[in-house]
């Protein structure tokens, strides 16, 4: 059974592959290469049991062409960039929507073994008070989140309409060694540029929980391996946070900068862009009840990111 990653040239993408490969899979990889890079890919490419091909998952029948019958269909291509949905809300719906109703209808044509779908947090309802689980309202703000319900709702219909095994991931805010976008990462890039002040989106309030790539390919691997029902949801999320204040304080150690040798610039409002939820929590016990415990906690896993890209980008 061959493991079909469309998105693989992407940070969680590398990692996904990388553990794959390790446990002895045949890994196709299919990505556009308009946000994954190839250098993620260039450790792989001596491995017999890994196939690139560089093309647009909107695509379908060139995808057709070299996803073979039986896989297990990894679906992680997407806009990457929640913010940039500001000054362009069409980039969710042609790098989400859309090509996820072409990765859906390559499963079903080739009747894929399972189908794994990523999503995140941006699915659910603003709601600050509760920790949210599965079962919780749906009601996306940002046209990220609305992409990534339409995909799950497609998801679902395709699961239902053809017996397709389906598990939806929702996932936290993933963290680690080769990322390529988030708090931390831009945090870093103009800290190396200034250390002389820094500008902050959001008032630095935010809160939210921050989950090791490492843990993330860790849940996958167990919902793969264990998942019963023919459609499943899961979070993939642990049940602490961290503010982003918390997270410049973490950027400033990492770069040797001591805060009173810099000037930090917080906006007013507590989103750091439109569409930003400023505060979340996702309860991931379902999950947990499968056999997954992450290693990582949410400071570790920032810890550990901050310190492969501060690497990454000196």
């Amino acid at each position: 059974m061959h493991s079909v990653v469309f998105g693989g040239a992407g940070f969680i993408g590398h990692h996904l592959i990388l553990s794959l490969l390790a446990a002895g899979k045949s890994v196709i990889c299919v990505d556009s290469l308009k946000s994954g890079s190839a250098l993620n890919l260039k450790n792989f490419t001596a491995n017999d049991n890994f196939k690139f091909y560089q093309l647009d998952i909107s695509d379908t029948d060139s995808l057709l062409k070299v996803v073979p019958s039986n896989s297990v269909i990894y679906h992680l291509a997407s806009n990457p960039d929640i913010a940039a949905a500001a000054s362009n809300p069409r980039i969710d719906f042609v790098n989400g929507t859309i090509i996820t109703e072409s990765a859906l209808e390559v499963a079903r044509l080739t009747s894929a073994a399972h189908f794994i779908y990523t999503s995140g947090s941006g699915v659910y309802r603003e709601d600050y008070d509760n920790e949210l689980n599965e079962s919780a309202q749906l009601l996306p703000i940002s046209t990220y989140g609305a992409s990534k319900l339409a995909g799950e709702s497609l998801a679902a219909a395709y699961s239902f309409m053809f017996s397709l095994k389906v598990t939806i991931l929702r996932f936290a805010n993933v963290v680690g060694p080769f990322q390529t976008h988030g708090v931390g990462y831009d945090l870093l890039r103009k800290l190396k540029a200034n250390q002389e002040s820094l500008d902050i989106r959001g008032d630095g309030t935010q809160e939210k929980a921050y989950v090791h790539v490492s843990d993330v390919v860790r849940a996958i691997d167990v919902i793969v391996s264990k998942q019963v029902n023919q459609y499943d949801i899961y979070n993939v999320s642990l049940n602490q946070t961290v503010t982003v204040k918390e997270i410049v304080e973490m950027c400033l150690q990492q770069s040797g900068i001591s805060e009173s040798d810099i000037a930090l610039s917080y906006q007013s409002s507590p989103r750091g862009w439109i569409g930003d939820v400023p505060k979340i929590r996702m309860n991931s016990e379902k999950l947990r009840s499968l056999g997954w415990t992450p290693r990582y906690s949410c400071q570790e896993a920032l810890k550990d990111s901050l310190g492969a890209m501060w690497t990454e980008i000196s």
